[in-house]
């Protein structure tokens, strides 16, 4: 799974490339961080030519022309099974995220430390486990049962010989 972030602070952004990398390499986790940015049209530009799921930490208030929650609306385009993540000291603006219909999996305030770092990992941690999920039932095989123009697909494991 690749993982990217944009935040434009960067001693925050430092801070949670090192939280994930030591994660990564104490779990022996099969992740990589594929950009750690200040710069939303860099990750946006990798979400597009991307062929797989990404995880994304996001900061809300960027100093660009679009902030975080736009940059999230503009991947899950790209990603519609993305894992975005916000990163934020901007409580008040955690409502965005419905106006734009982002489904973000959570949102992490900057203030704490120990909470950042744990709530980072467990954000990992999820979202490998989902991307586990996937790639299970993508293997599944199934036999395509037709009757008329209607087909029905059911799973080899459902069928009771």
């Amino acid at each position: 799974m690749k993982i990217f972030i944009c935040e434009d602070d960067p001693k925050q952004r430092e801070n949670m490339v090192t939280i994930i990398k030591n994660y990564i390499m104490i779990e022996e986790k099969p992740m990589e961080i594929a950009l750690a940015t200040d710069n939303p049209y860099e990750v946006l530009e990798q979400a597009k030519n991307m062929n797989d799921i990404g995880c994304y930490f996001l900061d809300i208030q960027l100093s660009t022309d679009i902030n975080g929650i736009k940059l999230g609306s503009e991947i899950r385009k790209h990603d519609p099974v993305g894992n975005i993540i916000f990163v934020t000291s901007h409580s008040e603006l955690t409502y965005l995220t419905f106006v734009y219909k982002v489904a973000a999996m959570d949102f992490i305030f900057k203030d704490d430390p120990a909470e950042l770092r744990t709530r980072i990992i467990d954000c990992l941690e999820t979202a490998h486990t989902r991307l586990q999920l996937l790639s299970k039932d993508n293997s599944v095989e199934t036999i395509e049962l037709k009757r008329g123009s209607n087909s029905v697909y059911v799973q080899y494991d459902d069928i009771m010989f």
